[in-house]
């Protein structure tokens, strides 16, 4: 796994939706799908967000930058693991899939 910052993790995310959950619950648990990522230099903020305010509304999930304890990307899996420095539990990041992207995974697979 690399380890990588706030910044490139938004990066990465930049114009591609994203599935958001915790890998555990205590204390707090949120799985968010279709969601943005974004950071803020200025504040020293990551930000999921997720909803249109036109539409159905907007949930979001705010962490301040010196909360987060490492994240690393999986190149092999192509998801991304937050840890955090306090009892949070950690967050697995990776790219939204719709429905017939998922379904031509499949059929790959089945192939080989």
């Amino acid at each position: 796994m690399k380890e990588i910052t706030a910044r490139e993790l938004a990066t990465a995310f930049n114009g591609v939706l994203a599935e958001i959950n915790t890998t555990d619950y205590y204390g707090i648990t949120f799985e968010m799908s279709k969601a943005r990522i974004e950071f803020s230099e200025e504040d020293g903020e990551l930000s999921f967000t997720t909803g249109n305010y036109n539409y159905d509304g907007v949930g979001a999930v705010v962490v301040k930058e010196d909360l987060i304890d490492t994240i690393e990307h999986d190149e092999e899996s192509d998801q991304y693991l937050i840890s955090f420095t306090s009892d949070i539990p950690d967050i697995v990041v990776s790219r939204f899939k719709d429905l017939e992207e998922l379904e031509k995974e499949h059929a790959e697979r089945k192939q080989q």
